[in-house]
């Protein structure tokens, strides 16, 4: 009996042990090797991302609950990493270099292994349905997207007539964007915000999509969203409507917040995807009516603001397609805070983008204009760069376009 009884405990121990042996959690982590040249973007605490394949066991694992760990050959510092999965197309590993990673060579490993992430803080998403949703990273309030749209009355149409971005201080508890308010200066602008005064849609609607006369901007769904340690990034689909609700434009709208180190307070890549409705549309107007802009707050020290451009823009009204263009501005706030905006432009715009940065109220962005044929689509890619004080280096600013127009790339070794 006693006999019996021991193989009956050690069979049921061996089933125990294949069942623990079997699960993603006990298995082998996988470790993966890549090779990085950051290039012109080293020095800049540049966002560094590649497309990898996944082990069987991780395959079907949700990407939140993906552990990733990067170490650079020859440190033993630890770096979060992070899997995003795309709904086409293989997963992506992103990471960011060290703000003094130098421009040769570099082999990094990648950690994977089933779990969360232990990095603290992480990115999160904290929606308030129909009204707005906010970006938080730990329990710092990074952005909030302003897409609730109501038609009740004619003031919450007028408070809602579009979508936009608010930018939070750096203690995440209040925004240094211009929100809607009668009172206002030029109250269509709103945060960051994208929008052409002269939207045409052959045989259709006409309208203005900046001052939101004859039209708006509608929020239909979020298409996707993530977050973890690294970065956060939702999707939105918006409609632009004609007055009589007729569509001019389908867009997709994308936002990515990235981690990065003190003193940064946001790195955000803004695209805008947008798609003709069967019929030709032409979208223009000009640098001051026209295109993605970044609006300051009303607190705003109008007798304070300046502006910086890259070295050997004298005037901006003449040049075309800047790299950047960045405003400092100082609100009227306890402690008379200061911050820097620089508004980043993608080589792939459009050609012949103009810049407004002039304005001491505090409202400059790139203004490209386009002809879409029935079914063509545009997109329209721009980074924003927030952190406190004066202007940093214009060197420092150039690092950051350079990260952004030619990112570090990544080659996958084993």
């Amino acid at each position: 009996m006693k006999s019996a009884t021991a193989i009956v405990i050690l069979a049921s121990i061996l089933v125990a042990l294949a069942v623990l042996g079997g699960s993603s959690c006990l298995a082998a982590d996988t470790v993966l090797t890549l090779r990085v040249k950051p290039g012109e973007a080293a020095g800049s605490a540049a966002t560094v991302s590649g497309a990898i394949t996944l082990p069987k066991e991780l395959a079907d694992v949700p990407a939140e609950e993906i552990r990733v760990e990067m170490r650079q050959a020859g440190s033993q510092d630890v770096v979060p990493g992070q899997v995003v999965k795309c709904p086409k197309g293989q997963p992506t590993l992103w990471w960011v270099l060290p703000a003094d990673a130098t421009a040769g060579e570099q082999e990094w490993t990648a950690t994977l292994s089933r779990g969360k992430a232990q990095d603290k803080p992480v990115f999160r998403w904290k929606d308030t349905p129909g009204d707005h949703l906010d970006l938080l990273f730990g329990d710092r309030r990074v952005t909030r997207y302003m897409y609730g749209f109501d038609t009740s009355d004619k003031e919450r149409a007028w408070e809602t007539y579009k979508v936009f971005y608010h930018v939070f201080d750096a203690e995440g508890e209040n925004v240094i964007t211009q929100g809607a308010g009668r009172k206002n200066r030029y109250a269509h602008h709103r945060g960051l915000f994208l929008g052409f005064s002269r939207l045409a849609v052959e045989g259709g609607v006409r309208g203005d999509f900046w001052h939101m006369s004859g039209g708006v901007q509608k929020h239909e769904e979020f298409l996707g969203m993530t977050a973890g340690p690294v970065l956060a990034r939702s999707t939105a689909l918006v409609h632009w409507l004609g007055k009589d609700g007729e569509l001019a434009l389908a867009e997709e709208r994308e936002t990515t917040a990235y981690r990065q180190p003190e003193p940064t307070m946001l790195l955000l890549d803004f695209v805008s995807r947008l798609k003709a409705p069967g019929k030709p549309v032409s979208l223009n107007g000009d640098p001051e009516h026209a295109g993605m802009q970044f609006r300051a707050h009303g607190d705003i020290d109008a007798k304070k603001t300046q502006y910086m451009f890259p070295e050997g823009v004298t005037n901006v009204k003449a040049e075309r397609d800047l790299a950047w263009a960045a405003m400092n501005m100082t609100l009227k706030r306890e402690g008379d805070p200061q911050y820097t905006v620089e508004h980043i432009n993608h080589p792939d715009n459009p050609e012949g983008t103009r810049y407004s940065a002039y304005r001491d109220y505090g409202r400059f962005g790139a203004f490209p204009t386009a002809e879409l044929g029935p079914d063509d689509r545009l997109t329209l890619r721009y980074r924003i760069w927030v952190v406190p004080g004066d202007f940093p280096p214009g060197e420092e600013m150039q690092k950051r376009w350079a990260a952004f127009a030619e990112p570090p790339v990544v080659e996958l070794v084993k």
